[in-house]
């Protein structure tokens, strides 16, 4: 009951297996008491978070940080921010196409099942829940799940 009343509030929640996170408390669900926390990202652009799903059961203390719809060091909740199709001055459409082609061939190696979508296929999706758009890159990446997420990441920086 009390989680309900956090519903736009930041917070540190401190889990049961010694991890810390400070968010936004975007949503509580009012059955289960699992709470979907947006995190900052400081790699990303300004304002951009990573949501996270807290499980009831898994949160061992909660503290607020300044009332609800008031953080202590912002004046507005933070936004999800989808991938950003950022041009890579650097690249031509020819490198980032060959980019693209070589991401797409370690997926293929790695046998992860992936898609190419949107106006000639430029967009691709891996495992139904990330999406990276040109100039694929860890800017143009977007992924609630942070496993998926981070191990992406990691194929990308060895492409």
């Amino acid at each position: 009951q009390g989680l309900l009343g956090l519903t736009g509030a930041w917070i540190t929640a401190h889990l049961i297996d010694g991890s810390v996170h400070l968010g936004f408390v975007h949503a509580v669900d009012p059955e289960t008491g699992n709470v979907v926390l947006l995190r900052p990202e400081p790699a990303g652009p300004p304002g951009a978070v990573l949501p996270m799903v807290l499980l009831h059961d898994a949160i061992a203390e909660v503290s607020s940080h300044g009332t609800p719809r008031s953080p202590p060091d912002c004046g507005r909740p933070p936004a999800l921010a989808p991938a950003s199709r950022q041009s890579d001055s650097t690249a031509t459409p020819a490198e980032i196409e060959g980019r693209r082609d070589a991401i797409c061939e370690a997926l293929r190696r790695q046998r992860i099942p992936f898609q190419l979508e949107g106006c000639g296929g430029e967009d691709l999706l891996v495992l139904g829940c990330l999406r990276c758009v040109p100039p694929y890159n860890a800017r143009a990446v977007s992924c609630e799940n942070e496993i998926v997420l981070s191990r992406f990441t990691e194929l990308l920086a060895g492409v």
